[in-house]
């Protein structure tokens, strides 16, 4: 890359970014313009930067005015993101027919986020520093298919892990992936190893938040499938069978097996005994742990005040999915 369209280049580049990555690797066709055009639409609607899809550049910025060396990392994180969105669409498609095309362009986007982490060296990243960022990005994945696995494996007429494990399970799933987009971003701007440290604990937090965010959502605002119609454990389903008594367990398998048909009032009816049960309070209360934990890591930091509240206010992004208690 021409050293001086590479000083040009901002945060805002980023659909023509990814674009060259693919136009560059994959011949021209139907395949590489599903994936340009995904992206494309992907990135269009991340229009306002202080978003969970611009961790790592609101990390960078937290210490830099220059976000350019952000780029391939903030590319690689929305890209991996939508991968797995598409991977968790086609796992909870309960209708028992795959989209092929779907998964094949989520595995794309997967190597074409590989892709932009090779562009690291082009930003002014030294390759060492480029070989610590992959590295970790792959760490990263990996437990995140690990957490994933853990998850599928889950079932409530099988196996129902405490509350606990469950955050063992969004930990692996959801909050090492974050760490890393937090981490990355402050990495390659050269701070000390406290400030990444930093940075890394309350990406690993705000990701728990966001599972969190997503298994409320998945019981109480769901549209299409509601979490009561799978088989799959949620924190609030695990909370609700391990505090009841022996009989509420059984009616709430009953429910959940019930449920399977996606019957609405069968479907009302576990809501409500999961809020009888206390589990919406405790979520909210999790959700509260995880922020302060979140806000504790980064109090300390030698930030701006701006730069904390931006992250701040992503995690207030993601806890604005909770309702406050009554």
């Amino acid at each position: 890359m021409d050293p001086q369209k590479r000083k040009s280049n901002s945060i805002s580049s980023l659909p023509e970014f990814v674009s060259g990555i693919i136009r560059e690797s994959i011949p021209e066709g139907d395949y590489q313009r599903r994936l340009e055009g995904t992206a494309a639409s992907l990135i269009r609607d991340f229009q306002d930067m202080v978003t969970l899809n611009f961790l790592p550049s609101i990390s960078i910025g937290a210490v830099v005015e220059d976000l350019n060396k952000s780029i391939p990392i903030t590319a690689a994180w929305q890209l991996i993101r939508l991968a797995a969105k598409l991977y968790d669409d086609a796992e909870d498609n309960e209708s028992g027919s795959i989209d092929g095309k779907a998964i094949n362009l989520a595995t794309g986007f997967l190597f074409v986020a590989h892709a932009a982490l090779d562009k690291l060296t082009e930003y002014g990243i030294s390759h060492e520093q480029s070989q610590r960022v992959k590295t970790e990005f792959n760490r990263a994945c990996l437990l995140t298919c690990a957490g994933q696995d853990l998850d599928l494996s889950a079932r409530w007429d099988q196996i129902v892990p405490t509350p606990d494990d469950w955050l063992e399970i969004a930990r692996k799933k959801s909050g090492e992936s974050f760490a890393w987009a937090s981490w990355a971003g402050i990495y390659v701007a050269g701070t000390s190893e406290e400030m990444q440290a930093s940075l890394r604990r309350y990406g690993l937090h705000l990701g728990i938040l966001v599972q969190i965010a997503d298994d409320f959502n998945g019981i109480w605002n769901s549209t299409i499938t509601n979490d009561l119609s799978a088989y799959r454990v949620t924190l609030p389903i695990s909370y609700a069978y391990y505090v009841s008594k022996s009989d509420k367990q059984a009616t709430l398998l009953g429910l959940l097996s019930n449920a399977q048909q996606r019957s609405p009032e069968v479907i009302l009816k576990g809501q409500n005994l999961l809020l009888a049960l206390g589990a919406q309070k405790f979520m909210l209360a999790a959700a509260q742990v995880q922020r302060q934990e979140a806000v504790e890591a980064i109090s300390q930091c030698c930030i701006s005040s701006l730069s904390k509240q931006k992250l701040i206010f992503l995690l207030d992004l993601a806890f604005s999915a909770l309702p406050p208690l009554e």
